[in-house]
């Protein structure tokens, strides 16, 4: 699914119908501003539901790290509605009752909520998160007992994770000055300091139908859904002076930045760069370009990582390669590895660096491109088959700047990248060895013992 959960531009103010698709999605825009996507599925009497908030981590202000995630808890904490009011833990309570399961979860550019239920339940949950979105108060004595369940949890997660602090360090160095180089869940002190103001601010500037997409799969078409959807969330008012999502430039580096990390709780050193290159929304073209590269070096046991590295050289336990393109701003190609022993990082690198030179100086070849675009294809065949994934995979494409044709078009535009493309984006944005600015961080975690030679 990560070759695709990325396409991207805002939905057709006018009501769409896309047939013969990736999807067969429907979608329309409410007066309000909310725009609806609904996916048929009819395998089950069941639906996914699933609000999409155009407002993640990368909307907080500087200092406030981690606000957008702590108001993700706190939504979870009652609401204040004059005829339905809810206690908090009673939505989820509710959601079980009813046999479905609910949950949630930020990122840098969305906040979603999302639940699965039976058909029957559907109108119940669409009131239920309706409500939500502008009743939601939470009493003071849980916003600050949750920010201790944040703690906890960034705690368990983050820092006492030796590869998971890494992993901070250097998107910190890679995104520089960028929203996106803070964590999604926050610094410790700014989450110590976070109280109820924030989050309260943070809704208000966010949480209206006017930045929200709705998204439901399942068993149900929009012609059946859409009177519910117009008499419960139709009538929420449009929020005024929601703010413009931009970023500032990021200028590429002057000379080589490295982050080295020892660690007491590390064995085996691990090698890792991660590169800055175009999303979906920045630049279609080079994005699926680079799709197509990320699954010829990384696409299985059989592509040119695994193959030369660890198979053929032994020079690396393992070694994988990610591209994720799915981001509002620019976008992010990571390549880490392990060294097997006997074997030190440096030498490891070289031979990425070798490996990378090559691709930069001869290309791909025929046959790896049409390896690449049928795994790929297949990958969008086998998401059909799943409930939530299609409305995971265009919510996200939807927030992050996609529009509705790119994403029910993916397997027709993965088709026409070409072989110049692939070298093109292989020569700009994979560099190596010296030059006078870079585009990537290199990052070295080493056993506490060790040094870099």
């Amino acid at each position: 699914m990560k070759f695709f959960l990325t396409f991207f531009s805002l939905l057709s103010l006018l009501p769409i119908t896309v047939h013969a698709a990736l999807f067969n999605a429907e979608s329309i825009q409410l007066d309000n501003g909310l725009q609806i996507i609904a996916i048929p599925n009819h395998r089950a009497p069941i639906v996914h539901h699933m609000l999409w908030y155009k407002a993640g981590a990368a909307q907080e202000i500087t200092g406030h790290s981690g606000v957008a995630h702590f108001l993700e808890h706190l939504l979870f904490k009652g609401t204040n509605h004059p005829e339905r009011p809810l206690a908090a833990g009673e939505f989820s309570k509710h959601i079980q009752k009813l046999g479905g399961r609910d949950n949630a979860f930020t990122s840098n550019d969305a906040t979603v909520f999302h639940q699965t239920v039976s058909k029957k339940h559907l109108k119940t949950v669409m009131q239920m998160e309706a409500d939500r979105m502008r009743h939601a108060i939470p009493p003071e004595e849980h916003v600050l007992s949750e920010r201790d369940v944040i703690i906890e949890e960034r705690n368990q997660r983050t820092d006492n994770n030796p590869h998971a602090r890494f992993y901070e360090q250097m998107r910190s160095a890679l995104f520089s000055e960028h929203p996106y180089g803070r964590p999604i869940i926050g610094w410790s002190k700014e989450i110590q300091a976070m109280n109820s103001t924030d989050t309260k601010n943070f809704y208000n500037r966010w949480y209206h139908p006017n930045n929200a997409i709705l998204v439901i799969t399942g068993d149900v078409t929009l012609d059946e859904i859409l009177p519910n959807i117009q008499s419960i969330y139709g009538v929420i008012p449009k929020g005024t002076d929601i703010p413009i999502r931009h970023f500032p430039v990021i200028p590429d580096f002057e000379g080589k930045t490295v982050v080295t990390q020892h660690e007491s709780q590390i064995k085996q050193p691990q090698w890792t760069r991660g590169y800055r290159v175009p999303s979906f929304h920045k630049n279609k073209e080079d994005a699926l370009a680079l799709q197509v590269l990320e699954n010829i070096l990384d696409g299985g046991a059989t592509t040119r990582l695994y193959k030369k590295l660890t198979v053929e050289k032994k020079k690396a336990i393992n070694v994988s390669l990610s591209y994720s393109p799915n981001n509002y701003g620019t976008a992010s190609l990571w390549i880490s590895a392990t060294p097997a022993e006997g074997t030190s990082l440096q030498e490891l690198e070289t031979e990425i660096d070798a490996l990378l030179t090559d691709l930069i100086a001869h290309g791909v070849t025929d046959q790896e491109i049409s390896e690449a675009k049928t795994r790929l294809k297949n990958s969008a065949i086998f998401a059909r088959d799943s409930l939530s994934t299609p409305a995971q995979i265009i919510g996200q494409a939807l927030v992050t700047g996609s529009n509705l044709k790119d994403i029910e078009t993916w397997d027709i535009q993965i088709d026409s990248v070409t072989k110049d493309q692939i070298q093109n984006v292989s020569n700009r944005y994979l560099k190596t060895g010296e030059q006078e600015t870079y585009n990537y961080v290199t990052g070295y975690l080493l056993p506490k013992e060790e040094t870099q030679k």
